[in-house]
Parts: C-alpha cells; structure tokens; sequence
C-alpha cells in the first residue's frame, strides 16, 4: 500500500472517528464558560462536529478512495472544528469560522464526488454541497445582521440550535442520508 493512501485508510476506522471526537469533546469542556449565550454555541458546535465527523467516517469507510488529497481536506476541515470550539465564547468568531469551514467541507465533498465510483456516494455528496452553500449563505448573513442584533444573541443560539437538529433530523431519519443499503438491496462497500 502506497504511503499517501494510509491516511485514508487510517480515516475510515471507528477508532479515529472516536479520537477526533473525544479530542474536541475534551477542547469543548475546556472552553465553555457556564454563560446562557455561550452554552447554546456550544451545544450548537457540539452537534455540528459530530455530525461533521459521521459523515467523513461514512464516506471514508464506504468509498474506499485513497486520494491523498481527500485527508489532506479532512484536516483542514479538522482543523477548522478545533478553531470553532476554541471560539465558542466570541459568537462573532464564530460565524466567521463556519465560512472558510463550510467552503473546505464543499470542496472535500467536490473532490469525493469526483473520483467516486458509487452513484449513491455522489448523491451524498450532492446533498452536503447543498447544505454547505446554504450554511455559508446563514453564516454571511450572521456576520452582516451582526452589528443590529448584537443584544440579542441569545436568539441566534437558540435558531443555530433549531436549525442544526432540523437538518440533522432531516439528514439522519428523513432522507436516511447515511444508509448503507440501497432499496434495491445492494449493500453499499
């Protein structure tokens, strides 16, 4: 096995997933401060990176692409979780962050769709680039709405709250994004 598709393969195992998460996790604790404001951004970025990490667990594991450039994008986007959790408490830091966040995790996806072979895995991929377009389109208009509603941040948490169980709701139950059996019956590798 070639040296740049190890972290590829590293990727797709569950151990990984669980020390990513519990890594953040761990940085999470360290950064809340017991403020109304700052736990609602911190339940939001809690339910954001688990979802974000799933999902690159997933498409790691069933597509089997050892593309050096794929863990190379799944960094970057780790990365950019490590600077949303340590920005927990400064909201506006935080909008700013899921922009460059959601254009990397656009890109991965891109770059995945492209050299997947699975039809289904680029319909995921699809799906994701369209949550993404719309999570930067949320986060511009944050930052732009930022100054009028600076005394009301609290309801911004508790929309971002909302809106991420929606979507997750939506992505795990409603269109079972993550499934890894066709309706046909074909399981997915």
């Amino acid at each position: 096995m070639p040296l740049l598709s190890k972290p590829a393969v590293f990727t797709s195992k569950k151990i990984f997933l669980f020390l990513s998460w519990g890594f953040l996790t761990l940085l999470l604790v360290r950064e809340i401060k017991f403020e109304p404001l700052v736990l609602l951004f911190a339940l939001s970025t809690f339910l954001l990176y688990t979802h974000i990490l799933y999902g690159g667990y997933f498409l790691f594991k069933h597509g089997g692409l050892t593309k050096p450039t794929l863990p190379f994008l799944a960094l970057l986007i780790y990365i950019c979780l490590i600077k949303l959790v340590q920005s927990v408490d400064q909201i506006f830091s935080w909008y700013v962050i899921l922009i460059p966040l959601f254009i990397t995790a656009i890109i991965f996806h891109a770059v995945y769709k492209f050299y997947a072979k699975n039809v289904y895995l680029k319909e995921v991929c699809n799906f994701k680039i369209y949550i993404e377009l719309a999570a930067i389109i949320s986060g511009c208009l944050a930052i732009l709405s930022y100054p009028w509603f600076k005394d009301n941040l609290w309801l911004s948490g508790v929309v971002n709250i909302i809106v991420i169980i929606a979507l997750n709701w939506f992505i795990l139950f409603k269109k079972n994004i993550y499934q890894t059996r066709s309706t046909s019956g074909n399981v997915l590798q």
